[in-house]
């Protein structure tokens, strides 16, 4: 049986020309490789299907043709307008319309192949964002003490990670259990 292939979004250079210059990034390649992912969709079993933001969606198409589900990654914030509010100057929202715009093509391509999709981040806000959810532009506003934007925790402190609860009725808990 031959291993499923998971589409997975690259970011391109005008993002990461964006992204260097909004953060004052040193090194790009935090931007571009995003190991990590690959790395865990390997190990699980699956291939990665790397799929460029080419601005000939045809290009796409026939990539995604070949994809058995897709993995949408974090990064940057959404747009605001893509769930219909305008952006809070207060907010600090630094969002990527190259990002958005490769992602949200890919998750309605998904939706309608009817191809499985992990959001991980922000991956899972654009997910809600394309079936018509909204978002909060400053959780710090509502959540204190948001441990997701602070830089005095290392990225793999356990203390960022969130326990999760599966309902026994739904079908992610029949396909894994607890």
């Amino acid at each position: 049986m031959s291993r499923p292939l998971i589409a997975f979004p690259l970011v391109d250079s005008r993002s990461v020309s964006m992204l260097d210059e909004k953060f004052n990034a040193d090194e790009p390649s935090w931007w571009l490789s995003r190991r990590s992912y690959s790395d865990m969709v390997v190990a699980a079993g699956g291939n990665v299907l790397f799929v460029p933001n080419n601005d000939d969606k045809a290009v796409v198409d026939d990539l995604m043709a070949h994809a058995n589900g897709l993995l949408i990654p974090g990064g940057a914030d959404i747009d605001p307008g893509r769930y219909g509010e305008d952006t809070d100057t207060e907010a600090g929202v630094n969002a990527n319309p190259y990002q958005d715009d490769l992602d949200f093509y890919l998750i309605e391509y998904a939706r309608e192949k009817k191809l499985p999709i992990l959001g991980i981040c922000r991956g899972m806000q654009a997910v809600n964002v394309a079936f018509g959810g909204t978002l909060h532009q400053d959780i710090n506003s509502i959540v204190k003490d948001n441990l997701h934007v602070s830089s005095k925790y290392p990225s793999n402190d356990e203390s960022k990670w969130t326990d999760v609860v599966l309902d026994s009725s739904s079908y992610v808990y029949s396909v894994i259990g607890e």
